[in-house]
């Protein structure tokens, strides 16, 4: 029989390492990136140059789940505004998880 365990004794911690993989599909209104869009964007926020960048910026927001590109079309989203302005849908189509 095991022994009960003191006060001091520390818990025995177990660490996992999961790689999470998440697929995000985007829509978005590209005629609202006009180059003024863009350089205002670059001056306050990231350094994106194309439409794809946005793209994936906007992924990577809804895989953490930092904002909702999905139902709420009036969520003001920090540098792009009321995201129905832009037309900005964004969803996980799929996610998979490995224990490493």
């Amino acid at each position: 029989m095991e022994a009960p365990r003191t006060s001091r004794e520390c818990p025995v911690l177990k660490t996992f390492e999961i790689e999470v993989r998440q697929t995000v599909k985007v829509t978005l209104d590209e005629s609202k990136f006009t180059e003024p869009f863009m350089e205002e964007f670059r001056a306050h926020f990231f350094p994106f140059y194309d439409v794809e960048d946005h793209a994936k910026h906007i992924a990577q927001l809804t895989a953490r789940e930092v904002a909702d590109f999905g139902h709420n079309r009036h969520e003001f989203v920090e540098g792009y505004g009321p995201i129905g302005d832009f037309g900005i849908r964004a969803e996980v189509t799929d996610t998979e998880m490995e224990v490493l």
